[in-house]
């Protein structure tokens, strides 16, 4: 089972940039934002900020975290960033 698995899938509200960039390419909930996320390929990212994921399509462990956890906090869902 693949962690993303486990989550709920909660919708997403307009609540943000994060959110907004989500529900743009049509992931409407946060257990397909996170499943969208963990396919991307692991690549090293040339914007520091977590949104770069986004826009290069690619993300360490760490920034594809790290945009999962500010998405999660947009929506004001608990849950914690743990690397």
């Amino acid at each position: 089972m693949d962690s993303w698995q486990v989550l709920e899938p909660v919708a997403l509200r307009p609540a943000g940039d994060i959110s907004a960039a989500f529900i743009r390419v049509g992931l409407l909930d946060y257990r397909a934002a996170a499943e969208f996320v963990s396919r991307l390929p692991y690549g090293r990212n040339l914007e520091v900020d977590a949104r770069g994921v986004l826009r290069e399509g690619r993300g360490t462990c760490s920034t594809k975290h790290a945009l999962l956890r500010r998405l999660a906090m947009e929506q004001g869902l608990d849950i914690a960033l743990v690397v």
